[in-house]
């Protein structure tokens, strides 16, 4: 998601000001910016914070205790133990993002870790993205049936369509605004918002 920041004016505009997005300019500054949730040891964080270095401290890093040991996030993003089937430690962020967190998991699991974001999301304010596989309705890129097969396969996981995403959200009482993505790509960002 973050490499979207330094590709061209047509991606991207989500975070940035300059291109008319919302996140950045709108946000609070006594509040997190952006929770990334199973964000591993920080691939997309670091990204982000490198092209936002005055936001670093408003930065939160979740995953488990042994990933987040290996962080490669240097201080003063915050960087904290979560399971995502538990409460959200972090209230009113503007951002809770999560990629490639949501299709580890079938139906069920994947509302549940969805309750635990919404219920710290701040109506109006807080935004959820999430950065996974969109399969289409037909004609899938082979990449993204054999991603889901070997998911349903090995984890119970899944690759939603576009339809299947919106049902996904709305019983956690989420919204989809839009989603984000090149035609050329298999994953898109999917953002959606507290009803």
């Amino acid at each position: 998601m973050f490499q979207l920041l330094r590709s061209p004016p047509s991606r991207g505009r989500i975070l940035q000001p300059r291109h008319g997005g919302r996140i950045l300019e709108t946000s609070h500054e006594d509040t997190p910016l952006v929770v990334d949730i199973g964000g591993n040891i920080g691939h997309d964080m670091e990204r982000f914070r490198q092209a936002h270095t005055e936001n670093a401290s408003r930065l939160y890093l979740q995953d488990r205790p042994e990933v987040i040991k290996l962080s490669k996030c240097p201080d003063p993003v915050n960087k904290m133990s979560y399971d995502f089937f538990n409460p959200q430690p972090i209230k009113g962020s503007r951002v809770y993002y999560m990629h490639g967190v949501l299709h580890d998991w079938s139906d069920e699991p994947a509302r549940k870790i969805l309750a635990m974001q919404r219920d710290t999301m701040t109506t109006g304010y807080g935004t959820l993205l999430v950065h996974d596989h969109i399969a289409p309705r037909e004609f899938a890129h082979p990449h993204t049936t054999a991603y889901d097969l070997t998911m349903m396969v090995m984890v119970a996981g899944t690759d939603w369509t576009e339809m299947q995403w919106e049902e996904l959200l709305r019983p956690e009482g989420s919204k989809m605004v839009k989603i984000w993505k090149s035609a050329l790509a298999v994953q898109g960002i999917i953002e959606a918002e507290l009803v």
